[in-house]
C-alpha cells in the first residue's frame, strides 16, 4: 500500500471530441471493428 500512497493526483485533461458527427460514427465504427479484429486473432490463436 506504500506505493499506492506516493502517487500524485493531477488535473485531467479534457479529452477533444470531434463535433463533427460524421467523424465521431466514423471513430465509432474503426473501434468496433478493431475490437472485432482482436477477438478473431485471440480466437483463432487459441
Amino acid at each position: 500500500m506504500s506505493i499506492l500512497k506516493s502517487l500524485k493526483l493531477t488535473n485531467a485533461k479534457p479529452v477533444r471530441s470531434s463535433d463533427n458527427p460524421v467523424e465521431r460514427a466514423r471513430d465509432k465504427v474503426i473501434s468496433a471493428l478493431a475490437e472485432q479484429r482482436a477477438m478473431a486473432e485471440a480466437k483463432m490463436s487459441s
